[in-house]
């Protein structure tokens, strides 16, 4: 899943998700269909001129799978418009979408649901929940001529990602063999620094970690950084020059019987150890992906261990 900007040039392609949005709702109330036999949306073209109001696409496997548009008014973020195609729908994307935005604009927020869409009712309830961390429960309000289900509650960005890849050199770091990948150390670090939702990366005085030991192998060399969420650190990953990197790991690195990768979540601000990561990487070889250690395909993460090694080293820092 993808949750990327839209842009003006992508506006045909909202427009025709907005048609299948409003028709979802015209089950809960009475839509007019214009001379052209559109839906139609008023409000639209004030997303590409209000600064307060931010238009999204979601992507799924590279295709629109729906669309989201959050505005701000009187410093309360609104989640205005939600949709996500039916064929997408229940297999969690719904909740990761909404955290996603939850979590890029930090801050008091209220999401509005019709009291006659009791489906909606039950999802916002449960995403929001899981987002916060306890049950929300909505005021109910009547605009419109319209009874509708109210929630409030403050986005703040509690938690960000961790990550930690291994890898075995075929070679010794400085043999011949390895030079490509030397190479492109910089440049990746680089490209890892300047990409959206960034925080930080394990390095040393030489501003990588390829000497920063992993374990007692010294062919083993780890990589780990922070992020501000699942969706930045896929996109570094899977969406900018990066993966030519990940495509050429095979020229460089041994096979591993194991996996090499795990993400966890750490509270806002917290440095991961190497120590840490290690103890989460075994967990997730030995048991799999579960709330402590996951990876991207792995719905876990919603329900993700908040706990653990580092709560516990945050406590000490305190």
């Amino acid at each position: 899943m993808e949750l990327l900007p839209a842009t003006p040039d992508q506006t045909p392609i909202l427009a025709n998700l907005l048609e299948l949005y409003v028709h979802d709702f015209s089950e809960f109330f009475d839509v007019e269909i214009n001379e052209h036999g559109k839906f139609g949306y008023p409000p639209f073209a004030l997303y590409w001129t209000d600064p307060d109001r931010h238009p999204f696409v979601i992507r799924i496997d590279g295709k629109p799978a729906g669309l989201v548009f959050v505005k701000k008014a009187s410093g309360v973020w609104d989640m205005a418009e939600f949709f996500i195609i039916r064929g997408a729908r229940r297999r969690g994307t719904g909740m990761e979408v909404a955290h996603e935005v939850w979590r890029r604009f930090p801050g008091p927020w209220e999401v509005r649901v019709m009291q006659s869409n009791t489906g909606a009712q039950r999802f916002w309830s449960k995403a929001i929940a899981a987002f916060v961390g306890q049950p929300v429960s909505p005021v109910h309000v009547e605009k419109g001529g319209i009874n509708w289900a109210v929630f409030s509650f403050e986005s703040r960005n509690r938690y960000q990602l961790a990550q930690v890849n291994i890898g075995r050199l075929i070679a010794p770091i400085d043999d011949p063999r390895i030079a490509g990948f030397v190479q492109q150390l910089d440049p990746v670090n680089r490209l890892a620094e300047e990409s959206p939702g960034f925080i930080w990366r394990l390095k040393d005085d030489g501003g990588n970690a390829i000497f920063i030991p992993f374990s007692d192998d010294p062919k083993l060399i780890v990589n780990m950084s922070v992020w501000e969420s699942i969706e930045a650190l896929r996109r570094f990953t899977y969406a900018s020059a990066h993966l030519n990197v990940v495509r050429q790991r095979r020229e460089w690195f041994e096979n591993m019987d194991l996996p090499h990768y795990c993400l966890w979540w750490i509270p806002a601000g917290h440095i991961p150890t190497v120590a840490e990561a290690r103890e989460r990487l075994e967990s997730y070889q030995k048991n799999g992906a579960t709330p402590y250690a996951f990876w991207f395909s792995q719905p876990d993460s919603e329900n993700a261990d908040h706990g653990g090694i580092a709560d516990r080293a945050a406590d000490r820092d305190l």
